[in-house]
């Protein structure tokens, strides 16, 4: 038996208790007609042997305490009027049955001579009543002894004081019967307690089991559905998006799914409302964009937060114009108007706000049948379409696959390009347009991958970024221009400055002061003879790009400001930096001389150049009208393919020779424009 509590102990014994009564009262409803019964043979028995008003007087006795042990036995089974305690109803049962084997008692104690011939039948009866008492009181043992031990007690006695050997054995083995009838009532009630608690604790024990495997059951679902949904929109997880995406591939083409869409979101600059508005405002802005996302694609889509703030979408493709050559449209347009859902203004408590998001997409089959690829595929797309300005959707097509293979390529084979010879750093002259002078050049990255071909200088530098190779792909342009910046030194012409570009995502990584002033110890040059270009947004991508550019002066290395025009901070660069020069951007300088507005602009630019004594070269210079443009507004410097293209060392030697050769020309020769070199390296004419 297992061990319980006090308290479970009390219930326990109570309804034990409860048990006993009731099994007690059931059986006195036959044992108490039975009992009447008998006492009215008794009095058949005995009549005639006893005074008539006697046995009258004791059988009313009978039956008054059995009617009333009968009707306590009907209140006890619940029926009848009347409500008792247990404690009543166990005191009751006792009282009366005590009260009846008294009045039983009477009978051999007082009415009964041993020379009565009735005796004998009567004393047999008088057992039979005593034994059958304590068989139906055995759910309750005291009832039924407190029943029978008075009567047999009576016989006992009898026989006792009749004295005689014989007398004294029968009152012997009346003593011995109660003794047995007590030890088996006792049992009999043992027995019956032990059972009716083994069921008691099985019937408790299958109502926990019954609890327990509820509770188990909700506590499986709870826990599945925290392992399979975001517990802040309540949208399926990473997981369940991965079961559901293979899910779904494994359909195409049963159950009339013929296609589907995946849509992978992510919110244009949600970090700034985290850190402006909270986190809290964060959380309702991404239950929001949940809600309108689930409201738009409908309940028999799939909708999942992958984890901050980026969602993923299922959408099976319905058909429509076109078929399936009209698919990528139709995913176009789907994903344009969840943009535009979402995109609505938003009410975070009194503020309203705008969320914009960027969406690529694929589609299934087409674009792949496999969950990595499709997933990998619509990432593509997503971003690119960051990559395309933002609050935009992008399909998935080919191009973009072959610009991510490339990339992955160049990553690949940036490390052996570095040690090796992959790597070039050419170069492309500027000059003085009223005299043809060189007076410098900008080295330029270039890259003739094996299976790319020439490989755009961004790229390079984006896989430096990735790959955490920016310091020292930055360090091999830097050592080569500076080597060049050496060689023209040692042949004379260190009048030619050599510059070198930096982009806003490298100047924020490493120290370029001290590649630089390693690079000019390395080749022993004088600090001025190179020249460091600087986009505007280097100092807006960086928080200390005043430091950064201080910095870069205390190398000593004149200061160069590219793409001027096209940022928006220039000039207070320009009044707080000692700036050497600022080349205007060759957006504004290609074809100048077709352009009144961007005339304008450049006159403007001079201007601000002569103001605070700094040069200005004009970058993108393409044809003679440009240059004549230019000379009318009295620009001294130039840089464009009018002039020459960027080119490797060995093929600018050659030019700059060439370009002397035209300078020493007899007067009167007719001018010629200089020759450029070709991507491969072999010189054209210009």
């Amino acid at each position: 038996m297992t061990k319980m509590g006090p308290e479970r102990s009390v219930e326990l014994s109570t309804e034990v208790k409860e048990e006993q009564v009731a099994a007690l009262a059931s059986g006195q409803m036959l044992s108490l007609p039975a009992n009447c019964f008998i006492a009215t043979v008794t009095l058949l028995v005995v009549w005639g042997s006893v005074a008539p008003w006697a046995i009258w007087c004791w059988y009313a006795g009978v039956l008054v305490t059995n009617g009333a042990r009968l009707a306590l036995s009907v209140c006890c089974l619940g029926f009848g009027p009347w409500r008792l305690s247990l404690s009543r109803r166990i005191g009751l049962q006792v009282g009366l049955a005590a009260v009846n084997g008294l009045i039983w008692a009477v009978l051999p104690a007082a009415m009964l001579e041993d020379s009565n011939p009735s005796g004998p039948l009567a004393y047999f009866v008088i057992a039979g009543i005593t034994a059958g008492a304590s068989a139906y009181a055995g759910a309750f043992a005291l009832v039924g002894q407190v029943f029978a031990l008075p009567i047999l007690g009576a016989v006992a006695v009898k026989y006792m004081l009749t004295g005689g050997i014989q007398h004294a054995t029968f009152a012997l083995t009346v003593v011995l019967f109660a003794a047995i009838i007590t030890r088996s009532s006792t049992n009999a009630q043992q027995s019956f307690t032990r059972a009716v608690y083994l069921r008691t604790e099985a019937v408790a024990l299958a109502e926990s089991l019954k609890l327990e495997h509820a509770a188990s059951t909700l506590a499986a679902q709870r826990l599945h559905h925290l392992a399979n949904h975001d517990p802040l929109t309540g949208l399926c997880n990473r997981a369940a998006f991965a079961q559901a995406l293979d899910g779904w591939l494994g359909r195409v083409g049963d159950d009339g799914l013929d296609a589907f869409f995946l849509f992978l979101i992510d919110l244009d600059h949600f970090k700034s409302i985290n850190d402006t508005l909270g986190h809290g405002s964060g959380d309702r802005v991404l239950k929001e964009v949940a809600s309108r996302l689930t409201g738009a694609v409908g309940a028999t889509q799939i909708v999942a937060r992958l984890g901050g703030d980026e969602f993923a979408i299922l959408v099976a493709d319905v058909g429509g114009p076109g078929g399936a050559a009209g698919r990528g449209d139709r995913g176009q347009a789907l994903a344009e108007a969840l943009i535009a859902r979402v995109s609505g203004p938003f009410a975070i408590g009194e503020r309203r706000l705008t969320i914009a998001m960027s969406l690529g997409f694929a589609a299934a089959p087409e674009n792949d049948s496999t969950a990595e690829g499709l997933l990998a595929h619509a990432d593509l797309a997503l971003y690119a379409a960051k990559d395309e300005g933002r609050h935009r959707a992008r399909r998935f097509d080919a191009t973009l696959l072959a610009a991510a293979t490339m990339a992955r390529d160049i990553e690949h084979d940036l490390e052996q390009a570095l040690q090796g010879d992959g790597l070039e750093v050419w170069f492309q002259p500027q000059v003085a347009i009223a005299t043809g002078a060189t007076v410098g050049l900008e080295a330029l990255l270039r890259w003739n991958h094996p299976a790319h071909g020439w490989v755009a200088p961004p790229a390079i530098v984006d896989a430096a970024l990735r790959t955490r190779r920016s310091a020292e792909l930055t360090g091999f342009i830097v050592d080569r221009a500076a080597a060049m910046a050496s060689q023209l030194c040692g042949a004379g012409r260190d009048d030619i400055r050599v510059g070198v570009n930096l982009s806003p995502k490298e100047i924020a990584q490493y120290d370029v002061a001290s590649l630089l002033r390693r690079a000019i110890a390395r080749h022993g040059i004088d600090p001025r003879q190179l020249e460091v270009e600087i986009t505007e947004e280097a100092f807006a991508a960086s928080e200390n790009g005043l430091a950064v550019l201080s910095d870069l002066v205390s190398v000593g290395v004149r200061l160069a400001i590219d793409d001027f025009g096209a940022g928006c901070s220039s000039i207070a660069y320009l009044r707080s930096m000692p700036v050497d020069r600022i080349k205007i951007d060759r957006s504004f300088v290609t074809g100048l001389a077709g352009r009144r507005k961007d005339q304008i602009l450049v006159q403007a630019i001079l201007g601000i150049g002569v103001s605070f004594g700094i040069e200005v070269v004009a970058e993108g210079v393409e044809t003679a009208d440009d240059v004549a443009a230019l000379s009318a507004m009295n620009c001294r410097l130039a840089q464009g393919y009018h002039f020459g293209r960027p080119m490797p060392p060995q093929r600018l030697w050659a030019w700059l020779a060439e370009r002397d050769r035209a300078a020493d020309a007899p007067a009167g020769t007719p001018p010629r424009l200089a020759p450029y070199a070709r991507a491969d390296g072999t010189l054209a004419a210009a």
